[in-house]
């Protein structure tokens, strides 16, 4: 019996898939799922991997490239598993995954949310990529509020997730190039019942800085900027407040004037007003600024302290 489905998409890092699954157990009742989106050289990987040809592993891709979404989807279509878990082929699982996944095989919840932590893919140096969740979870452990692990935890991994959740309310992937994950985590949070935490560190999320997530250009900006929408739309729809998301797109990445236009013709097309849209944009810039300012101030107070000391 499979207990457990572990997705994985990939495109063209196969060094760093191999170190993913070498993380993952062996295990008769947990059904690996790796979904190629068209990398070049593909068809050599069984050849060149053997690791692709371990038992219990399932090697598939998609018919088009070009969405880690689609990849996602094709996953979840040939999963088998009572529970669903995500991985990126760039991060990896911590050792106790082996006790995490004989614990929960049998529990009533919808979701289990792990901590996890983050490191520079290639130097295991500490990254930030975990900080803002770690908040989110820490908040819950200690006031039992659960709004934001619900509905602002946006990507699939560092959770255990019920199939039956998934398959009976229909949740799939948005099949676009970024942040196709954000609509399926809130449509998660939004149908689940039965939530958990548990403090163990179970994933470790990588930081690359050619990887998709790093991408700031116009055109990936609007696509992000339209995952968002159709987040703060369904919840809308469902009589969820949620706050505008422009001011966080542009939070995220650096708001230039030049994507200004390119992002507003955008949020009016779904239905955002302009006057929304632009205190939203401006907020987000005196935000950066401020932050810039105060950065700076703490930097240069550091230093005048580091000159005194040395000076006495």
């Amino acid at each position: 019996m499979i207990n457990y489905s572990i997705i994985i998409p990939h495109y063209n890092i196969p060094d760093l898939l191999m170190r993913c699954l070498k993380s993952i157990p062996v295990r008769e009742d947990v059904q690996v799922i790796v979904v190629d989106d068209c990398s070049p050289g593909a068809e050599m990987y069984k050849d060149l991997y053997p690791e692709l040809s371990r038992p219990y592993l399932e090697l598939y891709s998609t018919p088009i490239g070009g969405s880690a979404g689609r990849a996602r989807n094709v996953g979840l279509e040939h999963a088998k598993g009572k529970w669903i878990l995500f991985a990126d082929a760039d991060d990896y699982f911590n050792p106790c995954i082996d006790e995490v996944l004989d614990e929960y095989v049998n529990s009533d919840k919808d979701i289990v949310f792990f901590y996890f932590d983050s490191k520079d893919s290639y130097t295991g140096a500490p990254a930030k990529r975990d900080r803002g969740f770690i908040r989110m979870l820490d908040q819950y452990n200690t006031d039992s509020v659960d709004y934001n692990i619900r509905f602002k935890h946006p990507v699939p991994w560092g959770k255990i997730i019920s199939h039956s959740l998934i398959a009976l309310n229909n949740i799939k992937f948005q099949e676009i190039e970024c942040s196709n994950d954000v609509l399926f985590s809130a449509k998660v949070g939004f149908y689940a019942r039965n939530l958990a935490v548990d403090a163990r560190t179970l994933y470790t999320v990588t930081y690359r800085d050619n990887s998709l997530t790093r991408s700031n250009d116009c055109h990936s900006l609007e696509i992000r900027l339209y995952a968002a929408l159709s987040v703060y739309h369904f919840f809308k729809e469902n009589g969820i407040k949620y706050s505008m998301p422009v001011s966080s797109i542009c939070r995220t990445f650096p708001p230039r004037l030049r994507y200004h236009n390119n992002l507003l013709h955008v949020a009016l097309e779904n239905g955002i007003s302009f006057w929304d849209f632009e205190w939203q944009f401006l907020h987000s810039v005196l935000y950066r600024l401020h932050r810039k300012f105060v950065l700076r101030r703490l930097h240069c107070q550091r230093g005048w302290l580091h000159n005194k000391k040395e000076a006495h």
